[in-house]
Protein backbone atom coordinates (compact mmCIF):
# COMPACT_ATOMS: atom_id res chain seq x y z
CA UNK A 1 0.00 0.00 0.00
CA UNK A 2 2.83 2.40 0.87
CA UNK A 3 4.63 1.63 -2.40
CA UNK A 4 1.55 2.57 -4.38
CA UNK A 5 1.26 5.92 -2.59
CA UNK A 6 4.96 6.66 -3.17
CA UNK A 7 4.55 5.71 -6.84
CA UNK A 8 1.68 8.16 -7.30
CA UNK A 9 3.48 10.92 -5.42
CA UNK A 10 6.58 10.56 -7.60
CA UNK A 11 4.45 10.31 -10.74
CA UNK A 12 2.61 13.53 -9.86
CA UNK A 13 5.87 15.28 -9.09
CA UNK A 14 7.42 14.35 -12.43
CA UNK A 15 4.26 15.28 -14.32
CA UNK A 16 4.10 18.71 -12.71
CA UNK A 17 7.85 19.28 -13.11
CA UNK A 18 7.92 18.47 -16.81
CA UNK A 19 4.62 20.27 -17.46
CA UNK A 20 6.02 23.43 -15.86
CA UNK A 21 9.33 23.03 -17.69
CA UNK A 22 7.60 22.64 -21.06
CA UNK A 23 5.31 25.60 -20.38
CA UNK A 24 8.26 27.87 -19.57
CA UNK A 25 10.74 26.55 -22.12
CA UNK A 26 8.30 26.85 -25.01
CA UNK A 27 8.15 30.61 -24.43
CA UNK A 28 11.91 30.99 -24.02
CA UNK A 29 12.55 31.75 -27.70
CA UNK A 30 9.79 34.37 -27.72
CA UNK A 31 11.33 36.02 -24.66
CA UNK A 32 14.82 35.94 -26.19
CA UNK A 33 13.66 37.56 -29.41
CA UNK A 34 11.17 40.13 -28.09
CA UNK A 35 12.52 41.16 -24.69
CA UNK A 36 16.24 40.58 -25.06
CA UNK A 37 16.25 41.50 -28.75
CA UNK A 38 18.19 38.56 -30.15
CA UNK A 39 17.91 37.63 -33.80
CA UNK A 40 16.70 34.21 -34.93
CA UNK A 41 20.28 33.06 -35.45
CA UNK A 42 21.35 34.21 -31.98
CA UNK A 43 18.33 32.50 -30.42
CA UNK A 44 19.34 29.29 -32.20
CA UNK A 45 22.87 29.64 -30.88
CA UNK A 46 21.51 30.00 -27.32
CA UNK A 47 19.47 26.81 -27.72
CA UNK A 48 22.43 24.99 -29.29
CA UNK A 49 24.85 26.02 -26.55
CA UNK A 50 22.28 24.98 -23.94
CA UNK A 51 22.01 21.51 -25.52
CA UNK A 52 25.80 21.16 -25.86
CA UNK A 53 26.46 22.15 -22.26
CA UNK A 54 23.78 19.72 -21.10
CA UNK A 55 25.34 16.89 -23.08
CA UNK A 56 28.76 17.62 -21.62
CA UNK A 57 27.75 18.43 -18.04
CA UNK A 58 25.49 15.47 -17.29
CA UNK A 59 28.13 12.73 -17.67
CA UNK A 60 30.67 14.80 -15.71
CA UNK A 61 28.12 15.44 -12.97
CA UNK A 62 27.21 11.74 -12.89
CA UNK A 63 30.85 10.72 -12.67
CA UNK A 64 31.48 13.11 -9.78
CA UNK A 65 28.44 11.82 -7.90
CA UNK A 66 29.49 8.21 -8.49
CA UNK A 67 32.96 8.94 -7.16
CA UNK A 68 31.99 10.80 -4.00
CA UNK A 69 28.55 9.31 -3.50
CA UNK A 70 25.24 11.10 -3.27
CA UNK A 71 25.35 12.94 0.01
CA UNK A 72 23.04 15.48 1.52
CA UNK A 73 25.57 18.29 1.51
CA UNK A 74 25.91 18.03 -2.30
CA UNK A 75 22.19 18.65 -2.69
CA UNK A 76 22.39 21.59 -0.31
CA UNK A 77 25.27 23.12 -2.27
CA UNK A 78 23.38 22.73 -5.54
CA UNK A 79 20.28 24.28 -4.01
CA UNK A 80 22.30 27.26 -2.79
CA UNK A 81 23.88 27.71 -6.21
CA UNK A 82 20.43 27.71 -7.80
CA UNK A 83 19.15 30.23 -5.26
CA UNK A 84 22.07 32.55 -5.98
CA UNK A 85 21.53 32.16 -9.73
CA UNK A 86 17.85 33.13 -9.38
CA UNK A 87 18.31 36.92 -9.46
CA UNK A 88 19.95 36.64 -12.91
CA UNK A 89 16.80 35.19 -14.52
CA UNK A 90 14.58 38.31 -14.47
Amino acid sequence: MKNKRVYWAISCYFFLFFFGFAACYSLYSVWLSQTVGLSNFETGVVFGVNAAVTLLAQPIYGYILDRIGLKKHILIILALLLIFAGPFFP
